[in-house]
């Protein structure tokens, strides 16, 4: 796989799941430096990005970032 073809690679979605689902299996298994996971708390941290969203984009047509 050349560089451009891998950098492409992470644009897509399967491969943005992929890798959001390893890194969240870092954080549940304490391997991450920088950031800790408390599942408990995932609640009040998807109703903050909804209400984020919903506050920027009351359309919902969220802009491709």
């Amino acid at each position: 796989m050349t560089k451009v073809s891998a950098a492409r690679a992470l644009l897509m979605p399967a491969t943005v799941r992929d890798r959001a689902a390893e890194m969240l299996a870092h954080g549940i298994a304490g391997r991450l430096t920088s950031f800790t996971v408390d599942m408990d708390r995932l609640p009040e941290a998807a109703d903050a990005v909804v209400e984020t969203i919903r506050a920027n984009y009351p359309s919902l047509a969220i802009p491709f970032h």
